[in-house]
């Protein structure tokens, strides 16, 4: 129960300190249509993202057959170079055929950020400035090898 309620409570601060600092997605390079949620569906998922430079949310359902736990997947996130980070869950979820859950991920590293961002900006000028490269950048989010392929904007 402390786990949890200090997860919250850095989850809370998290979401306070980067109003302002999120990525937009677009499922294509038309970056027009760039929203703060990318609606996805893979084989054996289906749900949504959401980002900002230190926390990925995932709100996923288990569309497959089998039996899920955070700690089993191997979720990783690669720009177009190839280069990439692995991502981790403080809290271990299982969740069965059919059932929906969300997971805030971050990078296994600690103090290093997602889209090879800082982990917090002073700022939200700040953020743009450094976060400039997104722009119409090509991403793969990997959920146990299913590929969710979108474009980044800021």
């Amino acid at each position: 129960m402390i786990r949890f309620l200090i997860y919250l409570s850095l989850s809370l601060l998290s979401v306070v300190t980067v109003k302002g600092q999120t990525i937009k997605f677009s499922p294509d390079f038309d970056l027009k249509s760039s929203r703060t949620a990318l609606k996805f569906e893979t084989h054996s998922f289906q749900g949504s993202i959401k980002a900002g430079p230190s926390i990925l949310e995932l709100n996923i359902k288990n569309v497959g057959r089998t039996h899920l736990s955070t700690q089993d997947l191997r979720i990783t996130l690669t720009d177009i170079t190839g280069r990439g980070i692995r991502l981790c869950t403080d809290l271990p979820l299982k969740f069965a055929p059919g059932d929906r859950q969300k997971i805030a991920l971050h990078n296994c590293i600690k103090d290093r950020g997602l889209f090879f961002l800082e982990t917090t900006y002073s700022s939200k000028a700040v953020f743009k400035e450094d976060a400039i490269f997104l722009k119409a950048k090509e991403w793969v989010l990997s959920i146990n090898g299913e590929e969710i392929r979108f474009y980044t904007d800021i």
